[in-house]
């Protein structure tokens, strides 16, 4: 069974989020309620990338807490939309599992988030050239 993301209605809470920005680096996450944009740092065929697990919490990585999900997935889910899903298969974003971008994914994904220029894409957009030019595209690790 597959979970797909769906929008969380804007609730009246009495807290403020837990950043004051979408994009973090690995020293300002507290807690483990974040989307990790992970790099793919291995030479392998999109189909068996997508079959490597990553573990979490890399110190390159970058993260997205949850308070976040409904600007992150407003702005950014028309880029992510398609990934390779956790049997090597093209298919749809899903919230709850690893979701692999190749590097040709990412690269064209880096050519519209430029054009677009989406809230904080300036933050995003130099972790994913890095993640087309370095390395073998990236993984976006579910909640």
């Amino acid at each position: 069974m597959k979970y797909y993301l769906k929008k969380v209605p804007d609730q009246k809470v009495p807290w403020t989020k837990t950043h004051d920005r979408m994009f973090i680096s690995y020293s300002e996450r507290h807690g483990s309620a974040y989307f990790e944009f992970q790099y793919y740092k291995k030479d392998l065929p999109a189909k068996r990338a997508a079959k490597d697990y990553q573990r979490h919490w890399l110190e390159d990585s970058l993260y997205a807490h949850m308070d976040w999900q409904n600007a992150l997935m407003d702005h950014y889910l028309p880029y992510l939309k398609e990934t390779y899903e956790p049997d090597g298969d093209l298919g749809e974003f899903c919230y709850f599992a690893p979701n692999y971008y190749s590097k040709a994914q990412t690269a064209a994904m880096i050519e519209r988030i430029r054009a677009d220029r989406p809230p904080e894409w300036e933050i995003l957009l130099p972790w994913l050239e890095r993640a087309a030019g370095e390395y073998n595209g990236f993984f976006l690790q579910g909640i």
